[in-house]
C-alpha cells in the first residue's frame, strides 16, 4: 500500500521472520533462506552481499522485454552513477538541514527526463508514473497537497450515495487516502520527479544499495511509464514458486472493498488463467528457481468514462465483462523483504512454497499440495488499520 509505514510493519512482523519451519514427516520443505541460499538473519556480510545481488535481478531492465506487451508503455532513461550519488546526498542534506536544491543544475538526467515527458504522458493530461529501476518514491508526499487531495477524495466517496458505511469511518478514510496517494504519484514535470526522489527514503535506500557495488556493475535507470487509471481495489500481489502460481492477495490488504468481495470467485478465475497462461510462460527461466512475486493491475472499462464514480469500489456490482485489460505492473524478489500482503512468509510458508519430494538426494519439481490457488481478500473492515500508515499521513486522516 502506498502509504504504509514499513518500520511499523517490520516491527509487527519481526517475530515471524527467520523462524525455523517445521519439516513434514513425509516431505522435505525448503525454507525461504534455503531457496535463496542466503540468510539475512545471520548478519554475515557474505549473506548481505548475496541478497543485494539477488534484489538487483528484479530491476525493470531485466524483465521488461519479456512483458513489454502486457505492461505499461515505458521509456527507460539512463541514471548515471553521479546522479545516484546526488540523490543519496540530496536526501541527507534535505533531511538534516532542509535546504533548497536546484535540481536542474544538480542532476545530469534533468534535461533527458524533461524531454521524455511529452512522449510518455497521456493525451488527456493524466500524467505519468516515474520510478527508478527498482522502486518508486511512493513514501513521500507534499503534505499540503496530500491534505487537499485526500479531502476531495473523501467528499467524492461520501457523496456518492453508494457507501454502506459511515462517511468518515476508518475504512472509508483509508479508501480516500488510497485514491489520494495514487493521485500524487502522477508526475507532470522533471522538477516534480526529482523533488520527490530527493525526499524519498526508499530511493535513498536503493541508491545506497546500488552504489555499494563497483562502478562496472552500475546499472540504474529512471523509468517513465504511461499512466493508466487503476482503481485502488484492482491491484493484486501474486506469488509464483518453481514456476507455479501458489497465491494471490489484494494489494491494499488493510482495506475492505465491497466490490472486491462481491467478485472474489470471478477475479480468482480470470487472474489465475492470465497468470498461468500468459505471464508464467513469458518469465520462464528468468529468475532463480522460477521464483518471483508479480503485481497485477486490472483496468476497468468504466475508466474511459468521465464519471469515475461509475462502478465504484464501494458498489457491490459484478465485474464480469468489465475488465478492459490486465497489466503486469512489476516483478519483485521472492523473499521476506517483499511484503506478503495478506499472507505471511513464515506461517503461510507451505502455501507460498509448496513442499518438494526428495528422491535419491535430488529435488523433484514442486508438487502442488493444493488443487487451486489460494486467493485472499478482506471480507470486513480491519479495525485500527490506520495505525500502520505513515504518521504525517495518519494525522491528515485524523483531522477529519
Amino acid at each position: 500500500m502506498n502509504f504504509l509505514n514499513p518500520d511499523l510493519l517490520a516491527a509487527s512482523c519481526t517475530k515471524l521472520l527467520h523462524r525455523a519451519l517445521k519439516t513434514d514427516t513425509n516431505q522435505q520443505h525448503m525454507t525461504i533462506s534455503e531457496r535463496r541460499q542466503f540468510d539475512l538473519g545471520s548478519g554475515e556480510q557474505t549473506n548481505i552481499d548475496e541478497y543485494q545481488r539477488y534484489v538487483l535481478l528484479f530491476n525493470l531492465e531485466n524483465w521488461y522485454s519479456q512483458l513489454a506487451d502486457i505492461t505499461f508503455p515505458t521509456q527507460v532513461l539512463e541514471l548515471s552513477r553521479q546522479d545516484g550519488h546526488a540523490l543519496k546526498d540530496c536526501y541527507d542534506r534535505i533531511k538534516e538541514h532542509n535546504v533548497h536544491i536546484d535540481e536542474s543544475h544538480t542532476f545530469q538526467c534533468y534535461n533527458q527526463l524533461e524531454a521524455s515527458i511529452p512522449n510518455c504522458s497521456l493525451e488527456n493530461g493524466d500524467g505519468y508514473f516515474v520510478k527508478t529501476s527498482c522502486r518508486s518514491a511512493k513514501d513521500y508526499a507534499d503534505l499540503d497537497n496530500l491534505r487537499s487531495v485526500f479531502s476531495q477524495a473523501l467528499i467524492s466517496i461520501s457523496g456518492s450515495g453508494s457507501s454502506p458505511f459511515q462517511s468518515h469511518s476508518e475504512n472509508i478514510k483509508m479508501i480516500a487516502m488510497s485514491y489520494a496517494s495514487m493521485e500524487l504519484l502522477k508526475m507532470r514535470s522533471a522538477k516534480q520527479v526529482l523533488q520527490n526522489f530527493m525526499r524519498s527514503e526508499r530511493i535513498w535506500h536503493d541508491m545506497h544499495l546500488a552504489l555499494a557495488h563497483s562502478a562496472s556493475n552500475w546499472n540504474e535507470s529512471i523509468v517513465v511509464r504511461q499512466w493508466v487509471n487503476i482503481e485502488p481495489d484492482m491491484e493484486f500481489r501474486c506469488f509464483v514458486c518453481s514456476g507455479k502460481l501458489t497465491a494471490i492477495s489484494q494489494y491494499r490488504h488493510l482495506i475492505y472493498f465491497p466490490r472486491l468481495h462481491k467478485n472474489e470467485v470471478y477475479l480468482k478465475h480470470v487472474m489465475t488463467q492470465f497468470l498461468e497462461v500468459t505471464i508464467i510462460a513469458k518469465l520462464q527461466g528468468l529468475f532463480r528457481r522460477d521464483d518471483y512475486v508479480i503485481d497485477l493491475a486490472l483496468e476497468l472499462n468504466h475508466n474511459d468514462n468521465k464519471n469515475k464514480n461509475t462502478c465504484s469500489c464501494l458498489e457491490e456490482v459484478s465485474l464480469e465483462g468489465q475488465i478492459k485489460k490486465m497489466w503486469a505492473v512489476e516483478v519483485n524478489p521472492f523473499y521476506e523483504t517483499t511484503d506478503a500482503c495478506m499472507f505471511s512468509w513464515s506461517t503461510d510458508a507451505t502455501v507460498l512454497m509448496p513442499p518438494t519430494v526428495t528422491m535419491s538426494g535430488e529435488q523433484d519439481e514442486v508438487e502442488r499440495r493444493y488443487e487451486d490457488v489460494d486467493l485472499r481478500i478482506r471480507h470486513s473492515p480491519a479495525m485500527g488499520c490506520s495505525s500502520l500508515i505513515y504518521g504525517a499521513w495518519k494525522n491528515i486522516m485524523d483531522e477529519v
